[in-house]
Protein backbone atom coordinates (compact mmCIF):
# COMPACT_ATOMS: atom_id res chain seq x y z
CA UNK A 1 0.00 0.00 0.00
CA UNK A 2 1.19 3.44 -0.40
CA UNK A 3 1.62 5.84 2.10
CA UNK A 4 -2.16 8.19 1.32
CA UNK A 5 -3.70 4.63 1.73
CA UNK A 6 -1.83 3.12 4.47
CA UNK A 7 -2.53 6.78 6.35
CA UNK A 8 -6.37 6.49 5.55
CA UNK A 9 -6.39 2.60 6.59
CA UNK A 10 -4.89 3.85 10.58
CA UNK A 11 -7.03 6.52 10.36
CA UNK A 12 -10.15 4.65 10.02
CA UNK A 13 -9.25 2.30 12.50
CA UNK A 14 -8.85 4.61 15.58
CA UNK A 15 -11.99 6.42 14.45
CA UNK A 16 -13.98 3.10 14.63
CA UNK A 17 -12.34 1.93 17.68
CA UNK A 18 -12.78 5.21 19.65
CA UNK A 19 -16.08 5.82 18.11
CA UNK A 20 -17.47 2.48 19.85
CA UNK A 21 -15.40 3.01 23.23
CA UNK A 22 -16.70 6.98 23.18
CA UNK A 23 -20.61 5.47 22.27
CA UNK A 24 -20.43 2.46 24.81
CA UNK A 25 -19.08 4.23 27.66
CA UNK A 26 -20.82 7.83 27.19
CA UNK A 27 -24.00 6.81 25.94
CA UNK A 28 -25.23 3.11 26.91
CA UNK A 29 -23.00 3.16 30.49
CA UNK A 30 -23.47 6.88 31.53
CA UNK A 31 -26.56 8.72 30.53
CA UNK A 32 -28.05 4.97 30.01
CA UNK A 33 -29.52 6.93 26.35
CA UNK A 34 -30.14 3.04 24.81
CA UNK A 35 -29.29 -0.74 24.76
CA UNK A 36 -27.83 -2.98 22.40
CA UNK A 37 -30.33 -5.37 23.26
CA UNK A 38 -33.73 -4.42 24.71
CA UNK A 39 -35.11 -6.60 27.25
CA UNK A 40 -32.40 -8.47 27.98
CA UNK A 41 -30.57 -9.04 31.59
CA UNK A 42 -27.93 -7.05 32.00
CA UNK A 43 -25.67 -9.32 33.08
CA UNK A 44 -25.36 -10.69 29.57
CA UNK A 45 -25.94 -6.74 28.21
CA UNK A 46 -22.88 -5.58 30.50
CA UNK A 47 -20.57 -8.67 28.86
CA UNK A 48 -21.57 -7.87 25.30
CA UNK A 49 -20.95 -3.95 25.56
CA UNK A 50 -17.57 -4.87 27.37
CA UNK A 51 -16.41 -6.76 24.43
CA UNK A 52 -17.86 -3.64 22.27
CA UNK A 53 -15.28 -1.74 24.65
CA UNK A 54 -12.38 -4.07 23.89
CA UNK A 55 -12.52 -4.90 20.63
CA UNK A 56 -12.82 -0.77 20.10
CA UNK A 57 -10.19 -0.42 22.16
CA UNK A 58 -7.84 -3.09 20.48
CA UNK A 59 -8.77 -1.17 16.86
CA UNK A 60 -7.57 1.99 17.96
CA UNK A 61 -4.19 0.79 19.29
CA UNK A 62 -4.12 -1.32 16.21
CA UNK A 63 -4.80 2.24 14.12
CA UNK A 64 -2.08 4.20 16.40
CA UNK A 65 0.65 1.34 16.25
CA UNK A 66 0.43 1.12 12.50
CA UNK A 67 0.35 5.16 11.97
CA UNK A 68 3.43 5.59 14.63
CA UNK A 69 5.51 2.63 12.68
CA UNK A 70 4.34 4.64 9.76
CA UNK A 71 6.03 7.83 10.39
CA UNK A 72 9.43 6.30 11.63
CA UNK A 73 9.58 5.65 8.20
Amino acid sequence: MNDRTDAMLNGALMVIGAAAVVDTVVFHWVLEWHRLIEGAPDPELFFLELGVVLVGGILFAVGAARERRARRR
